[in-house]
């Protein structure tokens, strides 16, 4: 399992937009979870791709942040041995 976290370092921030990769050959994604994420908007909603190795995901918070914040969590399965 794996916390997505933005960490703005001071700065004000509401909206974060990203695409994850990983090694579809060592990891598949068993879930994505939006629980304590820090936003309260979705403009694109988390989808992955274990065949691309692909996560997709856009969102954002009326109130800006400035400190470390939780953002997706990432439930992976090993598929074979070795380093992701």
């Amino acid at each position: 399992t794996v916390t997505v976290q933005v960490d703005p370092k001071g700065d004000s921030v509401n909206a974060v937009e990203a695409e994850i990769t990983y090694d579809p050959k060592l990891l598949s994604v068993v879930s994505l979870a939006k629980t304590g994420s820090v936003f309260s908007l979705w403009t694109t909603e988390p989808t992955f791709s274990n065949t691309a190795g692909t996560i997709s995901f856009g969102g954002g918070s009326p109130s800006p942040f400035s400190s470390r914040s939780n953002l997706l969590v990432i439930t992976f399965r090993a598929v074979a041995p070795g380093s992701a």
